[in-house]
């Protein structure tokens, strides 16, 4: 029995020798035999083209397998990075070449397969990036917002106890001028009791002067006023001298006192001015961090559209190589229909019954060309191969359909989930503006009325700083107000 790998030649030395041995008269058969030739020839090439694209075929699904097991073992190896080169030294070519055979069995000579499977792995792998990325992301926010709140507190324990401070001074004020206070009255009452003693001693020795003058002096003395006798009082120069030793000493100490009072003065004024400057220092630290931390959520705004959009982009690609694979599946089924149409064509009826010349010529027919029959028997055997495959094909298309159309659904739920992120992040957001803006004007209120009560309790006598204090929060009011108006406009944005 004769192969299809022979050559034509035999063909055209054969035919001759076996045609002279058959008589003149079967020239049908001869033309019959003929077109046999040419359709043999014509199925002999696009036997060599299809085996040329099964060779190309089996190379591309080789290609496919190594390149599906490099993405596979890099992914891996990624995850585990301490492990990465001893894993690719210690795997050996024997090891690969299994797993190789074991990837091709898989696809079962469908590379379409390999590339879905190794589509979905590094979707799942990029699924789970972006889902670490975003827990990092809420646990910075989580530790952004903790840190205010930290700061937050702290800032309230320093204005309470620079409120402490400022009630210990004023406390220690009123203790030092009640000290002097009571200083001065027992000054005051030592002088007085001083000065009656000095009086009671006078008015002891003035019976005994005028008992030794006589009675000229009495009578002189009993003739004048008794201012005047009170004058002759001060006009003792020792009292004199007592009494300008200690108004002396008293204008010395009220001195003293006045000066002690405008140094503590100027203190509280340098303490007021530097408190000054540590408020509008905070203020400008606190008016920084947070456009930082608003330009930050911008960046992650920025971000989040832009993943967005790809992972939009990648939807649209999605759609689009499905509608690509169900514009060939139908390709496809059309080339099957036409195919199968064909098939049933060239098969004969069942009802068909040969005519007695056809017959008695089939058998000699059979006899002279075996080659030529067997040749049909195997191409049709071959046409049943490759319906067999197209079916198996039309199969494995419509798994993959099924296949994409569940991906697609995926696809769309991870859509859903990625825009309800977007707005909680959005929300979130617009709630931690808010939330600072507001406490930094209830912080500058606070401040405002502290110092407005300080100024009230410590100098009333300085209405033009009030004045400038309560235009300069006025002003950062209307400037974060502005700040929140134009944060609230980019988000809505």
């Amino acid at each position: 029995m004769r192969t299809l790998d022979s050559p034509a030649v035999e063909v055209s030395v054969d035919s001759p020798e076996r045609h002279d041995s058959i008589p003149s008269s079967t020239s049908n058969n001869g033309s019959t035999f003929h077109s046999g030739l040419g359709e043999t020839k014509h199925l002999m090439e696009r036997l060599n083209t299809a085996q040329v694209k099964v060779k190309r075929l089996q190379r591309l699904e080789a290609a496919l397998v190594d390149f599906f097991m490099e993405v596979m073992d890099r992914s891996d190896n990624n995850v585990r990075a301490d492990h990465a080169t001893r894993s690719l030294e210690a795997e050996s070519a024997f090891v690969r070449g299994k797993r190789k055979e074991q990837f091709l069995k898989k696809a079962e000579g469908d590379p379409i397969s390999l590339l879905n499977a190794l589509r979905t792995h590094l979707r799942l792998k990029f699924a789970e990036q972006e889902a670490q990325e975003a827990a990092a992301e809420r646990r910075f926010l989580v530790e952004t917002l903790t840190n205010q709140q930290k700061e937050q507190d702290t800032r309230d324990k320093f204005q309470q106890l620079e409120l402490s401070c400022c009630q210990l001074k004023e406390q220690r004020q009123s203790l030092m001028h009640q000290m002097n206070r009571n200083e001065q009255q027992e000054e005051i009452t030592a002088l007085k009791e001083a000065r009656d003693a000095l009086i009671k001693a006078a008015q002891i020795q003035k019976p005994l002067d005028g008992v030794r003058a006589g009675g000229v002096t009495s009578a002189s003395a009993s003739g004048t006023s008794p201012s005047h006798s009170n004058g002759e009082f001060f006009g003792t120069p020792a009292e004199n001298q007592t009494l300008r030793r200690a108004i002396r000493k008293y204008e010395l100490k009220m001195a003293q006192t006045e000066a002690v009072n405008e140094e503590r003065k100027r203190e509280v004024q340098r303490l007021q001015q530097q408190l000054t400057g540590l408020r509008q220092s905070t203020q400008l630290q606190m008016y920084s961090r947070l456009e930082k931390e608003s330009r930050h959520l911008r960046e992650l705004a920025d971000d989040l559209k832009k993943r967005l959009a790809e992972s939009e982009a990648d939807l649209l690609r999605t759609k689009g190589t499905l509608k690509e694979r169900e514009t060939h599946m139908q390709k496809m089924r059309d080339e099957y229909a036409r195919l199968f149409n064909a098939v049933q064509k060239q098969k004969q009826p069942t009802h068909y019954s040969p005519s007695k010349l056809g017959r008695a010529a089939t058998p000699t027919s059979n006899s002279e060309h075996p080659y030529v029959v067997e040749h049909y028997r195997s191409e049709a055997a071959r046409v049943e191969r490759e319906s067999e495959a197209l079916k198996l094909q039309i199969r494995r298309m419509m798994a993959s359909e099924q296949l994409h159309k569940q991906k697609t659904r995926v696809l769309r739920a991870e859509k859903q989930n990625l825009i309800r992120e977007r707005d909680q992040l959005r929300a979130d957001l617009d709630r931690a503006k808010r939330h600072s803006t507001l406490q930094s004007i209830a912080m500058n209120r606070q401040q405002a009325q502290s110092t407005k009560e300080i100024r009230k309790m410590g100098f009333t006598s300085i209405p033009q700083d009030v004045k400038q204090l309560k235009e300069r929060n006025a002003f950062l009011e209307e400037r974060f107000r502005k700040s929140l108006q134009s944060n609230s406009a980019l988000t809505t944005i």
